[in-house]
């Protein structure tokens, strides 16, 4: 599976796709959903770039795009299959453990919202030195 620009996905089949095909579903669409978050806070962007001693920035973005995308796909896996579980490489670093904390923490305040989370996310980020870490390995 894995999405092609401009809107569509497109689906592979195997003898597990019954029990998984929802996590693909879930991720690539997460992208095309999220998809213009780095040019809205493209200034937080460039601040945890150089939070993280890097100058390409587009790439950075990318890798946070990978972390929020896999809790997208944690949160529908969640939903459909009823237990949480690893199903993306990124689910066991720090900047995915905080990415889920900090949602958690916006959902708590009653109505979510991605723009408040991906501020908060990306705020936070640049303060967690395990976080920058984790994330530094993914570029």
């Amino acid at each position: 599976m894995y999405g092609a620009h401009p809107n569509r996905i497109t689906c592979t089949s195997s003898e597990c796709t019954p029990l998984s095909i929802h996590v693909d579903m879930a991720h690539e669409a997460g992208h095309l959903v999220i998809g213009g978050w780095k040019l809205r806070h493209s200034d937080s962007v460039r601040e945890a770039a150089s939070a993280l001693g890097r100058s390409d920035a587009y790439r950075v973005a990318c890798a946070i795009e990978e972390h929020v995308v896999a809790l997208v796909q944690l949160k529908v896996d969640l939903r459909y299959y009823g237990e949480r579980r690893v199903t993306h490489g990124y689910m066991e670093n720090a900047a995915f453990a905080l990415a889920e904390r900090v949602w958690s923490e916006v959902e708590s305040c009653g109505e979510f919202s991605f723009e408040h989370f991906i501020e908060e996310y990306l705020r936070r980020l640049r303060e967690s030195e395990e976080a920058k870490g984790a994330l530094a390995e993914c570029l």
